[in-house]
């Protein structure tokens, strides 16, 4: 017997997700469309809809949209006595809508032991081949790191560290943006040995230029002790162009003078 569908919407469907769930937007798109297929992971884990904005565009509907035959009834929970709340309306007058606290939301935040919570789901995305997935990984795992998770950090500073020397410009921009999520006094200690590697390994060249920069600011600004030893080992130990050597001392002196005047 054919399924009844009158009275159903695509709003109250599993497969139905939201466009803007905070605001109660009035559109969304279905994760049934195998167009979605490539991207459902940014959808579902973390709402991202950059990876397929104009396909979301093409394929977005009014969340009051009559339902189809694939239709399952979508489960509402209550999380912890309210955290999200049913709006019971009639279908006839208006669709059901989802309204979030947020006060609640951010009390569970605030609550949140940023040391425990676990990691693994972002580990694992950290091993995709994509390199979008990797730095979206990158990027929460360096959040939980800085709000005090062990765990995180010394993933976050491996994953760092067994970067290759980059080479084409893509990697260059790729390792740069990496970079900026660990440079902070926190790794200080970690990253001066892999900075000095890097230095190491990397070809200087026109690509290379605005890395090998960063590199030398960063190193720069850092605490004498630390840097003094392993960048005069590494002008013994390689070779530079006479403009290279020059920009390395620099950075030892620089540093030099910055830590005396604290």
């Amino acid at each position: 017997m054919e399924q009844d569908n009158s009275n159903k919407v695509c709003c109250r469907c599993t497969n139905f997700l939201f466009l803007d769930a905070e605001n109660n937007s009035d559109f969304g798109i279905c994760l049934r469309d195998e167009a979605f297929d490539p991207y459902i992971d940014e959808l579902m884990e973390d709402l991202n809809y950059e990876s397929c904005k104009e396909l979301v565009e093409e394929k977005k509907m009014l969340n009051d949209t009559a339902a189809c035959e694939h239709y399952e009834e979508a489960m509402i929970i209550d999380l912890d006595g309210g955290l999200i709340e049913e709006n019971e309306t009639e279908v006839s007058e208006k669709p059901r809508t989802l309204t979030i606290d947020l006060s609640k939301i951010e009390e569970f935040f605030e609550n949140l032991d940023w040391k425990t919570v676990p990691i693994d789901k972002h580990v694992k995305k950290l091993q995709s081949p994509d390199k979008k997935k990797q730095m979206e990984a990158f990027s929460s795992l360096s959040f939980f790191a800085n709000q005090g998770n062990e765990e995180a950090s010394h993933i976050v500073m491996e994953y760092f560290k067994n970067l290759p020397a980059p080479v084409t410009l893509d990697e260059i921009h790729y390792k740069m943006d990496v970079f900026n999520k660990v440079a902070n006094a926190k790794y200080e200690s970690a990253l001066i040995p892999i900075l000095v590697e890097e230095l190491r390994r990397i070809e200087s060249n026109n690509r290379t230029r605005q890395w090998i920069t960063k590199i030398l600011d960063f190193l720069r600004k850092s605490p004498f002790e630390l840097i003094n030893k392993p960048l005069v080992n590494l002008l013994k130990e390689r070779k530079f162009s006479y403009k290279m050597k020059n920009r390395i001392e620099e950075v030892i002196l620089y540093s030099m003078e910055y830590s005396d005047d604290w």
